[in-house]
């Protein structure tokens, strides 16, 4: 059965709310797909989730897959450690869903590492 919630539509049992079963509905799937390819498991797709510190992206075969990142994935792959891009700030266009990789904070390269890595910072 289809019903309207807070956060959309959504298919629910129709004992709902006695019976707490209820998923996404089509629209909303679709809606919510970035159709990127995830890095990790090489299977699934990122899709957007709400968690309770706000929007995330995360692979569509959790709990199997772990993959998540904050940020709207772009789309592009890291030229250091191959993880998906994410879009960036207002002085940097995107960078490296990895923390630990130089590509995460790529304003923080020395001058000849971005001409390597053909960063474009803007001012």
């Amino acid at each position: 059965m289809e019903r309207d919630g807070k956060f959309g539509k959504f298919i629910a049992c129709s004992n709902y709310p006695t019976c707490k079963y209820i998923e996404e509905s089509e629209e909303q799937k679709k809606e919510n797909s970035t159709g990127i390819k995830c890095t990790e498991c090489k299977d699934g797709v990122m899709v957007k989730r709400m968690g309770r510190f706000g929007e995330f992206y995360s692979c569509s075969n959790y709990p199997d897959c772990k993959n998540a990142i904050k940020t709207k994935p772009t789309g592009n792959h890291c030229l250091i450690c191959g993880k998906l891009m994410m879009e960036g700030t207002k002085t940097i266009p995107e960078r490296c869903s990895e923390k630990t990789c130089p590509m995460h904070r790529p304003d923080k390269l020395s001058p000849e590492e971005q001409k390597k890595y053909n960063v474009q910072l803007k001012k």
